[in-house]
């Protein structure tokens, strides 16, 4: 069954109370098309499609059209609120794109289809891409920023990811361990060996018989083993850096979490060491934006969290 989907209608659908703004997930909703996969870029700068020192923001979304689906173009805005995604702050520009070959092709969400890669055939359409049913897709979501250091909050139905504009990476401690690798290999082998037959010319009176050597070669398939001493990296994630400033939590004895732009640190001495901020243990709260503490802290000697 074909599945026509106008922007309007998933916008209809948003305000009785699904919570849907995009096409993506109206479709994945409606059982139109399965998300088989999904996942976003955390750390973006990107302010122009021709700087390629910068990285674009971008999310990627794989699936598998379960009928046929089109969808219909919609106005452009780069806030996302006329689009089939929503941004805050607002973009400098976006495209939705599908992977076509070994590179990507543009899908032109606000004019109809014009190309073999969104679905057009022999005939003007009216759509801007077809998915076609039993077929799977990888797509993607690209944007560039009107500032590098923005924190964008986009919506894809239930999930609320954010393109951060300051760069958090884990910090890890790490060691190396040496370990055995049993390796199992196989070679041929070739055993030659003489055999002495009985060669007759004048079958079958057998008076004029001789005796020939011939030689036979028997392969045989050997198994070899052996035990080679391996090295491997082992990490454990201990703190956090966030645009070069390092903050080693496991060294203070707590254990972080973060919630977007909020963290919260929680003692191992008088809590739980769990990351959930609770009353009754020392914790400690800060904003990854401004790296100011919040502290709730019973004994002096657990301020010993520090950024360095």
């Amino acid at each position: 069954m074909a599945k026509r989907v106008y922007y309007i209608t998933a916008l209809l659908v948003f305000l009785l109370g699904v919570p849907i703004l995009n096409y993506f997930a109206y479709s994945n909703e409606k059982g139109d098309i399965t998300i088989i996969d999904k996942a976003w870029t955390d750390f973006c700068n990107a302010t122009s499609w021709n700087n390629t020192a910068d990285i674009p923001c971008s999310a990627n979304f794989n699936f598998t059209a379960n009928n046929d689906t089109f969808w219909y173009p919609v106005n452009y805005n780069p806030t996302g609120k006329s689009t089939p995604y929503a941004f805050e702050p607002s973009v400098k520009d976006w495209k939705l794109e599908r992977k076509w070959g070994n590179g990507w092709k543009e899908i032109p969400m606000t004019k109809p289809c014009n190309a073999t890669w969104c679905g057009k055939g022999k005939y003007p359409v009216l759509y801007s891409v077809a998915w076609r049913k039993g077929k799977s897709y990888e797509t993607r979501i690209i944007a560039i920023k009107n500032n590098p250091n923005d924190s964008i909050l986009w919506s894809f139905g239930t999930d609320d990811p954010i393109w951060f504009g300051i760069r958090i990476e884990p910090l890890k401690s790490c060691y190396n361990e040496s370990y055995d690798e049993n390796i199992v290999s196989y070679k041929i082998e070739q055993d030659f060996y003489n055999k002495t037959i009985i060669v007759c010319s004048d079958e079958p009176v057998n008076l004029s018989c001789s005796e020939k050597i011939s030689t036979y070669i028997n392969n045989k398939t050997v198994k070899i083993e052996n035990t080679i001493t391996k090295l491997r990296k082992i990490c454990t994630i201990v703190g956090i850096e966030i645009d070069g400033k390092k903050i080693n939590w496991n060294k203070a004895d707590f254990n972080c979490k973060r919630d977007f732009f909020k963290m919260c640190c929680d003692s191992e001495i008088d809590g739980n060491g769990d990351g959930i901020c609770t009353s009754g243990e020392s914790y400690i709260t800060f904003d990854i934006r401004n790296l100011k503490f919040n502290k709730n802290l019973f004994h002096k000697k657990l301020d010993r969290l520090i950024i360095e």
